[in-house]
């Protein structure tokens, strides 16, 4: 609830895993305006029902605590409404949106597992995408070239236009594209970076997060479809905030005596050290584990 209004979320993106851990440690039992007595499944008398958790059979028997078979998508955005207005009105959530003074974005604003909700532009990076697409480029260019020599009549012209396109389609290969597609596999895998930008008058504050292609409410390719890489509309993000401590990113030699293993260990050290440089938020921007992604819809808006 908003004020006197119900507030709508229409799912985009939900981390059920995580969330379901943060309800199970601060929800402590459902309210009794919240349980669904009805059809229950009971441990004991194996009774099959919603499996909602946090519930007492009558006999005070212990319901199955969030079996998944049967869960529905329904059930767990119930209970991640109910997670973050438990969040709310314990003040753990922090608000971060078009209003908030940029002028006041310090690192000492932040802490390592911090829960903010962040309104704003958010833009959505598929590297998948770009792999794929990226496997078929070279046919792709050479089909295009093939239907702009149909299109040409004269031979002469004909002739150029050929002689153009394979010094073109030369150069394309020595960009060595396989090359850029495992560095790309090496570095992103199979994530989705999202970006929410909450002002864009300061599009250096920003939060970067990696997100899980499964946690998503559709298929990606029909989000890009619908929206493109950059929404403009001001989705509300949920998460929480990786904020290291300064130092805590330096490498500590730990050595164990044994120097097959030491020797190792700073071989993959030195490669941590790498994939570091490549892929690390550094400060203005803010790194954040995104839990959920989702629109509100209110009959005041």
């Amino acid at each position: 609830m908003v004020g006197e209004y119900t507030v709508y979320r229409d799912f985009i993106y939900l981390d059920w895993e995580r969330i379901r851990s943060i309800a199970a440690q601060i929800l402590k039992g459902i309210p009794e305006n919240k349980q669904f007595t009805d059809g229950q499944e009971n441990i004991e008398k194996g009774e099959i029902g919603l499996n909602v958790p946090f519930i007492k059979g009558s006999a005070g028997q212990d319901v199955r605590y969030f079996h998944s078979d049967g869960e529905t998508r329904s059930l767990h955005h119930h209970i991640y409404s109910l997670t973050e207005e438990e969040l709310t009105e314990n003040n753990f959530i922090h608000t971060i949106d078009s209003t908030t003074d940029m002028h006041n974005w310090t690192e000492n604003n932040f802490y390592d597992g911090q829960f903010v909700k962040i309104k704003g532009f958010i833009r959505l990076m598929d590297y998948r995408w770009m792999l794929g697409w990226m496997g078929n480029f070279e046919n792709t260019i050479k089909t295009i070239q093939y239907y702009e020599l149909s299109a040409i009549k004269d031979l002469q012209k004909k002739a150029e236009k050929k002689k153009e396109q394979e010094k073109s389609f030369k150069e394309i290969k020595e960009l060595r594209i396989s090359d850029m597609q495992k560095l790309i596999q090496q570095i992103f895998g199979e994530i989705i970076k999202i970006k929410i930008v909450p002002n864009t008058d300061y599009p250096n504050n920003l939060f970067v997060g990696l997100a899980d292609p499964k946690n998503f409410n559709e298929m990606f390719s029909a989000i890009y479809q619908k929206y493109g890489c950059d929404i403009n509309a001001n989705w509300t993000t949920f998460g929480q905030i990786n904020f290291p401590k300064k130092g805590e990113n330096e490498q500590i030699l730990l050595p164990s005596g044994n120097q097959i293993e030491d020797s190792l260990e700073n071989v993959i050290l030195a490669l941590d050290a790498i994939q570091h440089i490549a892929s690390s938020v550094k400060f203005p921007a803010v790194s954040i584990t995104p839990l959920s992604i989702y629109r509100e819809c209110s009959p005041n808006q």
